[in-house]
């Protein structure tokens, strides 16, 4: 599976403490050589796919064949309202 991320999603992890950057950093290695490790959570949730950065944040994408587009990273809370949107 590969991976993308949008200009968006670089806004939000721009945004995001220095702690939860280098955690997200981590746990996309941990994707990028095991996608369904548990740590991750990764999985659809509506027309999205989502995965765990911690425990009160999320990142989002969507599918587009084998790669996974990010276009989202932030609270659960914020998770939460996006995905109420829909």
């Amino acid at each position: 599976m590969k991976s993308k991320a949008t200009k968006r999603f670089w806004r939000f992890f721009d945004k995001l403490p220095i702690d939860i950057q280098k955690a997200a950093v981590e746990q996309f290695k941990i994707w990028f050589s095991n996608p369904a490790h548990p740590s991750l959570h990764f999985k659809k949730v509506q027309n999205y796919w989502s995965a765990r950065v911690t425990e009160d944040y999320r990142a989002v994408g969507i599918m587009d064949k084998d790669t996974v587009i990010w276009f989202f990273i932030g609270t659960h809370s914020e998770y939460n309202k996006l995905l109420n949107k829909k």
